[in-house]
């Protein structure tokens, strides 16, 4: 998980990286129950920079997409429930907005984007191929929501990733990866 607010610390698209990479060797170094060198990692994505960006993405667009995005999570905070208690809602900013919000922290992670830390290159991985999410698990997390009060979940990435959406904007991103290692 990378950048979703219970984290509590945005990582680093690197050590997302590096964790994937030793996953990977891991999965390369052992055999399952039936006896393949395979297995499936879920990346859980909350951050601005985990959704797709393009390459030609400016350090503008990129502070753009990042205020639209923490500015849609304070608003999809603003329901009935967090209006009649101001002091959960500003535990909540403090705790799962306000650490995030730095032009510093976005201007490196737009770095990472662009020196190729971004999530091209997980799906361009020569050992992982998308892991399709089934549309039982898409029709239950929209049971969940029920679609109200401006939430949404649609698949994306060739049905191997499902997004958490507010009035349309990405909130969080989930997308799951078959490792077969012994292509190595």
């Amino acid at each position: 998980m990378s950048g979703t607010p219970h984290t509590t610390k945005d990582t680093s698209r690197r050590t997302v990286v590096d964790f994937m990479s030793i996953a990977v060797e891991f999965l390369s170094d052992s055999v399952n129950y039936f006896g393949s060198r395979r297995g499936i990692l879920v990346i859980g994505e909350g951050s601005p920079s985990g959704m797709p960006l393009g390459p030609s993405t400016s350090f503008g667009e990129f502070f753009d997409k990042c205020l639209n995005h923490y500015s849609s999570l304070l608003e999809s905070m603003e329901t009935e429930s967090l209006a009649s208690l101001p002091k959960a809602r500003i535990a909540l900013e403090s705790l799962f907005i306000s650490p995030f919000i730095s032009a510093q922290q976005w201007l490196h992670r737009w770095e990472e984007v662009r020196n190729g830390f971004g999530p091209e290159l997980v799906e361009n991985c020569p050992f992982l191929d998308g892991f399709p999410i089934s549309r039982s698990n898409l029709m239950e997390t929209q049971e969940l929501i029920k679609e109200r009060c401006g939430f949404g979940v649609r698949m994306a990435e060739k049905d191997c990733a499902m997004v958490l959406e507010y009035r349309g904007n990405p909130m969080t991103r989930v997308s799951t990866w078959d490792c077969r290692p012994n292509t190595l």
